[in-house]
């Protein structure tokens, strides 16, 4: 999206932003790669000695969204600012740009289903409502939902002749109102209608939360109860009488966590963009609104930190597979560097 920011006409940057662009990205792209690779280490050692939950389910199928963020939006970004232009032909410049969009719906819709899962966790009586079978369905969801809202990016971009002899990775609306008009559809899908998604599923919860500390207060002082209070249910389906289980309180509290970095991520860069294409800056864009445009990313190297702070277990595991991550490291730049003497002794003879 940002890329159709820039001006065109223009055959020169600012090296120096540039410099800061490049050098952002190559540290979010790290940070991203090795943490959730990490991550799903960790969760796939945990699943040798049990059975997955839906949470572990979810955040597994969320690091591995956040890892495709990385290798397909990230990566190929951090090549286009070091080329400058766009280099690889009209098919590659559509694929390119359709990936890039299609892992952050991926990500964020798997973020939305994580909310609407644990409401249906608190609020849900039906037993095989609450299976992980649901779960599977609601990641399935995620794919198709972040396939399909993708698809006008590939038609709308191109490769195009920007100036003679120049050719870049490019859209180019036939009506003035073309941008705002995607720009905006683009925000309400990715961010606007998400958050609201997400934010109906913790209302209701917190009213359920609410409703269990009345009830778990003396008989004198409750409320009279009627079928508007329906009791809370536990995974399994039983009723919750008087109690929330801690394990349950403690995912919400994680996936809560997990949204308000996605809020705080992605709000910058929504309202930069719609900033953008209903006030278009008269000459060059802004350098600050550059570095907002890259920081949505950074939502993908954030929520395996956030999980740490939750998971005890999960946090021993990711503390093995850091050692091992980091051993294998060291034996692979030992092996580098051995590779390098050797290639300059042979070249010396």
């Amino acid at each position: 999206m940002s890329n159709a920011t820039e001006e065109p006409s223009s055959s020169l940057r600012d090296e120096k932003l540039a410099s800061v662009e490049i050098s952002t990205l190559s540290v979010i792209l790290v940070l991203a790669v090795t943490s959730n690779l990490t991550m799903l280490i960790a969760i796939w050692r945990q699943r040798r000695n049990r059975p997955l939950s839906r949470m572990y389910f979810f955040m597994m199928h969320l690091s591995l969204a956040d890892l495709l963020v990385a290798l397909f939006n990230i990566l190929p970004q951090l090549a286009w600012d070091i080329t400058y232009r766009f280099q690889g032909g009209d098919v590659l410049c559509r694929f390119v740009k359709y990936a890039q969009v299609m892992t952050l719906y991926l990500s964020t819709y798997i973020l939305m289903f994580m909310a609407v899962d644990r409401y249906r966790a608190v609020c849900c009586r039906n037993l095989h409502w609450n299976s992980l079978k649901v779960a599977k369905c609601f990641v399935a969801a995620s794919w198709v939902m972040a396939i399909l809202f993708s698809i006008p990016q590939a038609v709308i971009f191109h490769e195009e002749e920007i100036s003679v002899g120049v050719t870049d990775c490019w859209v180019q609306f036939v009506e003035p109102w073309g941008a705002k008009a995607y720009v905006t559809w683009f925000v309400v899908s990715i961010f606007g209608a998400p958050l609201l998604v997400i934010g109906v599923c913790y209302g209701v919860i917190c009213r359920q939360i609410w409703i269990y500390s009345q009830s778990a207060l003396p008989s004198s002082q409750q409320p009279p109860t009627s079928s508007a209070y329906p009791a809370l249910t536990s995974e399994t389906g039983s009723t919750l009488s008087n109690r929330i289980t801690k394990a349950k309180m403690k995912t919400i509290k994680l996936t809560l966590a997990v949204v308000l970095c996605f809020v705080a991520c992605w709000a910058p860069f929504c309202i930069t963009q719609l900033i953008m294409v209903y006030c278009p800056p008269t000459s060059h864009v802004s350098p600050v609104a550059v570095i907002i445009l890259l920081l949505a990313s950074l939502n993908s190297c954030s929520n395996p930190w956030i999980y740490l702070a939750f998971s005890g277990s999960l946090l021993n595991q990711m503390r093995v597979c850091s050692i091992l991550l980091l051993r294998s490291t060291h034996l692979f730049i030992e092996q580098l560097l051995v590779f390098i003497r050797v290639s300059r002794k042979s070249r010396n003879i």
